[in-house]
């Protein structure tokens, strides 16, 4: 059973939250999660939540996350964490959808046209991809 000073902590919080990421109705529809995760800037943890009502909190509870690929719920305060979410418009993936399907039918290439046709699609549609190198 939770503290009377944890619940309104958490209270507290989701109401700084509510007011730091006011984001318009219809901009958040057109946005689709491909990955809903943040770093928590005190105990390094990362938690990613994978699916709707997947509540993940960081080792340390300051800063958690919710909603998988269906929308984007943050608890704790904003300099807390850092986002590491990826979102890109909802019409990018439709576009994908139909080269994959495309390339699938048309192509012997397998995954690896797969992967060439969607980064096409990304690059043409002006989602910028970053190249990091391992060291």
């Amino acid at each position: 059973m939770k503290s009377k000073s944890m619940k309104r902590r958490e209270n507290v919080q989701m109401e700084m939250f509510a007011e730091n990421n006011k984001t318009p109705h219809n901009e958040a529809l057109s946005q689709t999660v491909l990955q809903n995760q943040v770093r928590c800037l005190i105990c390094k943890d990362e938690p990613c939540s994978s699916r709707k009502w997947d509540f993940q909190r960081c080792e340390c509870g300051a800063v958690a996350v919710d909603g998988g690929m269906e929308y984007l719920k943050r608890i704790g305060k904003p300099e807390d964490y850092r986002d590491m979410s990826v979102t890109i418009p909802a019409g990018v993936v439709d576009a994908c959808n139909r080269a994959i399907n495309d390339t699938i039918r048309n192509t012997p290439d397998g995954i690896v046209g797969v992967v060439a046709v969607v980064v096409r699609v990304l690059r043409d549609n002006g989602i910028k991809l970053k190249e990091t190198l391992n060291a």
